[in-house]
């Protein structure tokens, strides 16, 4: 009697141990399934990161950049001790607003929300009446090398951005 106890509670073992193995690998199978589908979100997302928000960052911030050169070129023309680099200040002015048609046409043309199209509709206007200032005044400052360029003051050129 006691050999039949002992095979049928091996037997019962077996059959838990097996339903335990059943259980484990199915549980392996389902969190498979559900990272996969994690996975595949997670690259959705990552790719739309980097497909539709990431060249608008990049394009910004080159604005951005060439926002801060411009001042900085037009502040240069306007130092009487810096009349030797006029030149090159010219130069960096030319290029930097070369550089701002070019980027805020990068930034029009990439697919933007709604939202973002509608803000940047309302900007764009403003950043073409800076950049037609400062190059107003750079030019205003070149002919007449005057410190302040017929009326517009750095803080007025910054208004025209607000």
């Amino acid at each position: 009697m006691q050999g039949s106890k002992t095979f049928t509670i091996r037997n019962m073992l077996r059959r838990i141990l097996l339903w335990l193995a059943a259980a484990i690998v199915l549980l392996v199978v389902v969190l498979g399934a559900l990272a996969r589908s994690t996975q595949s979100t997670l690259a959705d997302t990552i790719e739309r990161i980097h497909t539709r928000s990431l060249p608008g960052f990049q394009a910004l911030a080159a604005i951005d950049e060439s926002v801060t050169n411009l001042s900085r070129a037009v502040n240069g023309l306007g130092a009487p001790w810096l009349a030797g680099e006029r030149a090159a200040l010219q130069d960096d002015l030319r290029a930097s607003l070369e550089e701002l048609r070019l980027q805020a046409g990068a930034f029009d043309s990439l697919d933007a929300s709604p939202a973002v199209r509608a803000t940047w509709k309302e900007f764009q206007p403003k950043l073409d009446a800076y950049a037609a200032a400062v190059a107003e005044a750079a030019r205003q400052l070149v002919s007449g090398g005057a410190d302040h360029a017929g009326g517009i003051t750095k803080d007025e050129l910054l208004a025209l951005l607000d």
